[in-house]
């Protein structure tokens, strides 16, 4: 299978959600991420990945802040926040979701991930 390129942006109260159904493993690549940026400096969504319910043992999340920035060759020393992975491996069921809170974004969340299935 051929790798796949996934960009956009959100809006308030949107969400973005991969979920890895290639019947294999998967790379999961951060290129370019921002969590958006309003007038807030506050919270502003979470991200996580894993399988099953986000409050369950095979879940990891954290919380976004305003202008929370990452990327495969991003700097993130002027960055807000816990520090984001920019590589994950996902099993097969597995899932990225990414919920962004309803507040006004003077620059909407974007993104550009890259999904590589692996190879046996």
């Amino acid at each position: 299978m051929a790798a796949t390129v996934l960009t956009g942006n959100l809006s308030g109260n949107e969400s973005f959600t991969y979920t890895n159904n290639t019947g294999g493993n998967v790379r999961f690549i951060t290129e370019y991420f921002n969590a958006g940026v309003s007038a807030s400096n506050n919270f502003v969504g979470t991200f996580g990945f894993g399988n099953g319910t986000t409050s369950g043992t095979s879940w990891v999340q954290w919380d976004l802040f305003d202008g929370y920035y990452a990327g495969k060759h991003i700097s993130p020393i002027t960055s807000i926040g816990n520090p984001f992975p920019n590589e994950l491996m996902l099993s097969d069921g597995d899932r990225v979701t990414w919920v962004v809170q309803n507040v006004t974004f003077g620059r909407k969340p974007s993104y550009n991930f890259l999904v590589i299935p692996e190879t046996n």
